[in-house]
């Protein structure tokens, strides 16, 4: 499990955190500690159970993310192959709202993608600005995304299962690539990236220097990921996508909808 944010500290240092922005009649901030407390009194009133949490500042302390693995058999999908997460940001510069989204992680290659709507209109996340109600609101909307967590795992295992079913080739692959580009699913310059990500996981290590790569866990071949359908080349586009989730994790979320919704509209649509 990664962590793309720059700046990892322990959950003491991110609770620690106290508002930079002073409260006034129309600012409340909630505090780091008091928003993860209210998201670990929810899980646990549902029966969830939230371990290897990771944390992160930013901004010279005034944003805060973290994520954690929702374990056990409530958090599995697809065999085992993905696990559920709980992705959590605020800040105490008025910078951003608090906020949790539910998210997914393909356990082989540490792919993180977080995504927070479906077509079917179900509610993956919940948020609410700093402000004079934000406390019981936010509360409200915790226990509402919470209610929904066995629904919108269910949506995302279909989803993922969907992509495995599609046969995809290398053509059919860069056109696709080229489209999500075209739709702001992706960055133009990520587009010859993806595509040798995809070429890459098929035949494998090549020479020398990919082993190395590989052995140094800088590019990784992962023979999982070998088939050609959309599942795998999902896989290839989440790969490219760390490097944006690690330059800007607060952006990132965005862009993971936006490229789950392309897939879902070309590959699982009925």
């Amino acid at each position: 499990m990664t962590l793309m944010a720059k700046n990892k500290v322990s959950e003491a240092e991110a609770r620690a955190v106290l508002p930079i922005t002073a409260e006034s009649r129309s600012y409340k901030p909630v505090r780091n500690d008091e928003l993860l407390d209210m998201v670990a009194e929810v899980a646990n009133a549902y029966g969830l159970v939230l371990n290897d949490g990771q944390y992160a500042l930013d901004r010279d302390d005034g944003r805060m993310f973290a994520q954690y693995a929702i374990n056990g058999t409530d958090g599995e999908m697809i065999g085992g192959e993905a696990v559920m997460q709980l992705g959590i940001r605020n800040s105490s510069d008025k910078s951003l709202p608090a906020e949790i989204c539910f998210g997914s992680r393909i356990i082989v290659c540490d792919n993180l993608i977080f995504v927070a709507t479906s077509k079917d209109g179900i509610c993956g996340k919940a948020s609410h600005r700093h402000t004079r109600n934000v406390q019981s609101v936010l509360m409200d909307r915790l226990v509402e995304s919470f209610g929904q967590f066995q629904t919108w795992k269910t949506w995302q295992e279909k989803f993922y299962t969907g992509l495995k079913t599609v046969p995809v080739n290398n053509e059919s692959a860069a056109l696709s690539i080229v489209e999500a580009a075209k739709q702001g699913a992706i960055k133009k310059t990520n587009i010859v990236d993806i595509y040798d990500e995809w070429v890459f996981q098929e035949r494998g290590i090549a020479n020398a220097i990919e082993q190395q790569q590989h052995d140094e866990k800088i590019h990784i071949w992962h023979p999982e990921f070998q088939k050609r359908n959309a599942y795998n080349l999902f896989n290839a586009f989440t790969e490219i996508a760390k490097i944006y989730q690690k330059k800007s994790p607060v952006n990132a979320p965005g862009k993971d909808m936006a490229l789950v919704k392309y897939f879902d509209k070309v590959y699982t649509a009925a």
